[in-house]
């Protein structure tokens, strides 16, 4: 076989490869299942991003869901959203007649084969539609405001009352007036002897110092053992307390669970209509849940809103106001700037969250129990935690601020330690007054300085 013929034969084989492979892949897409999938624009399980080349995509979590189950499945498939952008509940008209509106009317009224969304599985639309194998978890959670810290100038002050600063000044002058009674009867020619030495001599030990005289009777030291006993725990107790003080933030919402909610005085919380979650409140048999109702149904326009992003912001902007929802989508928000949400997640009480599922229509088994196993095996292989990563963690732009912890340990800057610095500076200006102001007697007004009273040192002998 000359060159030329096998050059022919070759470009023959990859023209027969070529029309092999097109014809296997016509054959699977015309022999595949179509859909028509409803979602909700809700970032990060569906929105438009814009690419590297400015033009905007269908992105988020179930687009790549679906286009995984599509690859593992072999179906085609068309996305859309839908055009209320709810999710779906049961609307009841005059006569009794029940219609869904959201993603779940998409798929009962058959405009939509699957329903594509953060769903919540209830008993209640499993009544309509049939649901997958969970492919997500999504608890009950509350996001809420960091506040502001509330220090003040004088918060060196805050570890005691003023009724216990009045018993430590009272204390230490009864003191010093003890030990100056008693050493200047017993003991001559100490420091003690003189009202400021004792006085001194309380302060020292009061700030753990070393005085510049002991007492000497057996009285005076029985007074000072317990005042050096007093002291000390002062101390500790005073270190204690303004180091938390300092370091622990004192402002947060003291809540650990939805219930805690109803406590906090002054607070409005919001949820989504339209939501499982509204359900789950309005149907409950749950004392603290009915009594959170009443509260969101008697301030409607604030507590039942549709606009979540118009209510994260306003949780951004306003201390007092919370808003309630189901953990990943309450995930997604606190991880944008400014960085200063915080989110409560609890599993205590009862139905505090759900499941996702795929909804399919009624009765259709055959594709709902393929997609069951694909799931499954996505879950198993890691790929559903793998998505989670790429669409929530990776996609914050704050640290990790979902700890359940109310508290949060800070620096210690100018504006705590304020007063203190002030305090110093008042005793510093108390000191110069005080030795400018006795200079100046001393040579206008002649009144003696204690050098003057001093004996001469007598002058040496002569040798």
């Amino acid at each position: 076989m000359s060159q030329k013929q096998g050059e022919k034969v070759e470009q023959m084989l990859v023209k027969m490869t070529v029309q092999a492979v097109a014809f296997l892949v016509l054959a699977t897409v015309v022999g595949s299942e179509h859909f028509r999938v409803a979602t909700v624009y809700s970032e990060p399980l569906y929105f438009n991003m814009t690419r590297s080349n400015g033009v905007a995509m269908p992105s988020g979590l179930m687009v790549d869901l679906m286009a995984k189950l599509s690859e593992e499945l072999n179906f085609t498939y068309e996305i859309y959203e839908s055009p209320d952008n709810k999710y779906g509940k049961p609307v009841f008209d005059a006569d009794g007649n029940v219609s869904w509106i959201g993603v779940m009317g998409q798929v009962v009224d058959g405009h939509a084969d699957i329903a594509a969304t953060g769903l919540t599985i209830t008993p209640l639309r499993s009544e309509v539609v049939t649901f997958t194998v969970p492919f997500f978890r999504a608890d009950l959670g509350v996001i809420y405001r960091e506040r502001e810290d509330t220090f003040t100038w004088w918060i060196f002050l805050s570890p005691f009352t003023w009724q216990v600063w009045a018993l430590i000044g009272s204390a230490l002058l009864m003191t010093s007036l003890i030990l100056y009674v008693v050493e200047l009867r017993d003991t001559d020619g100490t420091a003690l002897n003189s009202i400021g030495g004792c006085i001194s001599f309380s302060l020292a030990c009061l700030f753990a110092q070393g005085p510049e005289a002991y007492p000497q009777s057996v009285t005076t030291r029985i007074v000072a053992a317990s005042w050096w006993f007093l002291s000390l725990m002062l101390l500790v107790l005073y270190s204690a307390d303004l180091t938390s003080t300092l370091t622990i933030r004192k402002g947060e919402l003291e809540i650990d669970k939805l219930e805690d909610l109803m406590t906090v005085p002054g607070l409005t919380f919001a949820i989504r209509k339209d939501t499982s979650i509204e359900e789950t409140f309005k149907h409950t048999e749950y004392v603290p849940f009915q009594l959170m109702w009443q509260r969101m149904i008697s301030f409607p326009d604030e507590s039942l809103i549709t606009d979540v992003y118009a209510a994260v912001q306003r949780v951004r902007d306003d201390p007092n106001f919370v808003f309630i929802g189901e953990t990943p989508k309450l995930e997604y928000e606190i991880g944008k700037p400014p960085c200063n949400l915080k989110m409560i997640s609890s599993a205590n009480g009862p139905k505090t969250g759900g499941d996702f599922g795929l909804a399919f229509r009624k009765g259709n088994y055959e594709w709902v129990d393929k997609v069951n196993r694909a799931i499954l095996k996505l879950q198993q292989t890691g790929y559903l935690a793998e998505l989670h990563r790429k669409w929530f963690s990776i996609r914050a732009q704050c640290d990790n601020k979902e700890v359940l912890s109310a508290h949060r340990v800070g620096n210690i800057d100018l504006h705590k330690t304020a007063g203190v610095f002030i305090f110093f500076g008042i005793g510093i200006l108390l000191a110069t007054i005080q030795f400018t102001g006795r200079v100046i007697c001393e040579k206008y007004f002649w009144i003696p300085s204690k050098k003057m009273f001093e004996k001469p040192e007598p002058p040496p002998p002569n040798p």
